[in-house]
């Protein structure tokens, strides 16, 4: 029988040859099909939604805009989607959801304060979203970089991050930390302000957040004020160049691929060995204390210690300390950066709102005071006390104005539905539907804010917070963290926790998973603008576009402002004259 086979082979493979063609054929089509089903077509379930589809996304990805543009052209087209559909009556409110074709996937976009809570309020195990994972979108070398910390995690793993980094950040952070930074800081605002030069605002907001937060945090500060180009500030630098670049975050897999990513892979391992060497440095220097008796007091331990002393309890491995370190330099140095970027730049746009904020700054910290210290070096620069930075009212209005209108994370990461979930708008997202809140979308949608949404306005939060509606109201109790993150803010008469704004305001996300150092960049925020204010006016001199009131934006993960620059002038100067 198998010889019969064999001598009939031949013969079959001559009569197919000219089938051969057609076949292959058969094959790239079926390929293809499946392609277009499984990444292209829109699931059934979401149809009713507006829709921003391939050839929308591609061409408005073609056009290389700024990403603020980037935003206001899809924000566009659904617009004319949505009431096309009925999903508003205005043409110019925003929709409450949308699903969005981002390279191969689909996003369901939720923009809308009753979703948004439900989607991240509850206990862990009742939330009805799971982080989708750097590994589950194919970015090799982000969860090489990320690794399992508290930014990253969920369930068990995230409670027991939790449980040893909360005690840090509940006990609150005076005022006077951010002083020693903040005062180098003003060293080289003086300088720029009698040499008369411009200076790159994103550019000193990078390096002053990332040194108060290495100081504060792990009581090693990296010293980039003072030195941009160090190895390690070199090191951090790249890496989260690639972190956060939308080319390599939207190859997923192929991006490890690349020279940059093979670059970017050698980088995040020499960057992750600074933190480990900085970690095996700081434990034997805990040793050391130990042994001669000068230990420092539970209340006055930083962070890296109580990660040490959980790792030598077995809470805690040598590499999730150093993951957890990568979780904070990413998600507390460069979101504060570029809050205060866009703050000092409305700031400067406005001058009258600067000049509000400056007369709230002076009659808190004192008139005289002031005056004293601004004839002095940078070193003796005047700073707010706890109290003082407690009642900057409209200075507060200021930072939540402008993280409204720029939030630094201009959409929650991806979570997944564990489960079937009914949208408010009565339509239901299938068990494993990629879902992500879109926090600029809300903050800017006018039938919330109203017609005046895109416009800085700080005073809209002098009148009391929108009240939690009904149902949002039994939801406070379960968004514990969220109220206890935001207790230390609460001074100024201006909430700052998502549940006391109806969730129609939520930069810091809200219930279990909030921003932990929520408190920590408003503190920061505070303290270094109360500081600006006191020593300087300033005007924006950068771009055309920085100059037009909108500045602007590199594409990312991140709302990073570009092109923004002012100009410093000592108070007091012309009179010393």
């Amino acid at each position: 029988m198998s010889n019969n086979i064999a001598e009939l082979l031949p013969e079959l493979l001559t009569a197919t040859r000219p089938l051969r063609p057609l076949l292959a054929a058969a094959a790239v089509a079926a390929l293809l099909a499946h392609f277009y089903v499984r990444h292209v077509l829109l699931p059934a379930p979401l149809r009713g939604l507006p829709y921003l589809g391939p050839p929308t996304i591609l061409r408005l990805a073609a056009a290389r805009m700024p990403y603020l543009d980037f935003f206001k052209a899809q924000m566009d087209a659904l617009q004319r989607m949505a009431v096309q559909l009925g999903a508003i009556a205005n043409a110019t409110d925003t929709p409450a959801a949308w699903c969005t074709w981002v390279f191969g996937s689909h996003i369901v976009m939720i923009a809308n304060p009753e979703d948004a809570r439900a989607a991240v309020v509850g206990s862990e195990e009742s939330l009805p979203l799971r982080r989708v994972t750097w590994g589950e979108l194919g970015l090799k070398t982000h969860e090489a970089l990320m690794g399992n910390s508290l930014v990253t995690t969920m369930g068990v793993p995230w409670k027991k991050h939790h449980g040893v980094l909360l005690p840090s950040f509940r006990r609150g952070f005076p005022a006077d930390l951010f002083a020693p930074p903040s005062r180098q800081l003003l060293a080289h605002f003086d300088a720029h302000a009698v040499a008369g030069s411009t200076v790159d605002v994103d550019d000193y907001m990078q390096r002053l957040t990332l040194d108060a937060l290495s100081g504060i945090l792990f009581a090693s500060s990296f010293d980039a004020i003072n030195k941009p180009n160090s190895h390690m500030l070199t090191l951090y630098n790249d890496v989260r160049a690639f972190l956060f670049h939308p080319v390599y975050t939207a190859l997923g897999t192929l991006a490890a691929y690349t020279p940059a990513g093979r670059r970017a892979r050698a980088k995040v391992h020499a960057f992750s060995q600074c933190l480990k060497d900085l970690v095996t440095e700081r434990a034997a220097e805990m040793q050391e204390r130990r042994k001669n008796g000068t230990e420092a007091p539970v209340d006055g331990r930083d962070l890296l210690e109580r990660m040490i002393e959980a790792s030598e309890a077995g809470l805690m491995s040598d590499e999730e300390i150093r993951s957890n370190m990568v979780g904070f330099f990413v998600a507390g140095h460069d979101t504060t950066a570029t809050t205060l970027t866009y703050a000092i730049y409305m700031l400067g746009y406005h001058k009258d709102i600067q000049d509000k904020a400056r007369a709230e700054a002076l009659a808190l910290m004192g008139t005289r005071s002031v005056d004293v210290s601004n004839a002095q070096g940078a070193e003796h620069a005047i700073y707010p006390t706890n109290d003082q930075a407690n009642k900057l009212t409209y200075l507060t209005m200021v930072i939540k104005e402008t993280m409204r209108l720029f939030p630094a994370v201009n959409a929650l990461p991806f979570r997944r539905a564990s489960r079937d979930v009914k949208l408010s708008t009565g339509h239901v997202i299938p068990r494993g539907t990629v879902v992500s809140i879109h926090i600029l979308a809300m903050q800017r949608a006018k039938q919330f804010y109203g017609e005046d949404a895109d416009t800085f306005r700080p005073e809209r939060w002098a009148k009391p917070a929108t009240a939690a509606t009904a149902s949002q109201a039994t939801a406070i109790a379960a968004d514990e963290e969220d109220e206890q993150l935001t207790a230390a803010t609460e001074g100024t008469a201006v909430p700052l926790s998502a549940s006391a704004n109806g969730y129609m305001w939520m930069p810091f996300s809200a219930g279990p998973h909030a921003c932990i150092g929520q408190q920590f960049s408003i503190t920061e925020q505070r303290v270094l603008l109360a500081m600006m204010l006191a020593r300087y006016e300033w005007d924006i001199m950068g771009d055309e576009h920085a100059l037009a009131g909108k500045p602007l934006s590199r594409r990312g993960m991140l709302l990073h402002p570009e092109g923004i620059h002012v100009v410093f002038r000592r108070r007091g100067a012309a009179r010393e004259e």
